[in-house]
């Protein structure tokens, strides 16, 4: 997201939480996440993993980074 657009962050922030909301219930409920990722007789997932991220400003390039 440019900085520039959202120079408070609060955009990003809102953005961000949802996403991260979404993959902590994946986390926390292998349930949830299987039925989101399931694709009948195609896929079904086995496993996920949420590992720490990164979130904040790259300031030489102007944009807000979530990871």
């Amino acid at each position: 997201m440019r900085a520039e657009v959202d120079v408070t962050g609060k955009s990003y922030l809102d953005v961000t939480d949802i996403i991260s909301s979404v993959t902590h219930k994946w986390q926390k409920s292998y349930g949830d996440y299987a039925t989101d990722f399931n694709i009948d007789d195609e896929f079904q997932p086995t496993g996920f993993n949420l590992d720490s991220g990164d979130a904040g400003i790259d300031k030489e390039n102007c944009v807000w980074q979530f990871s």
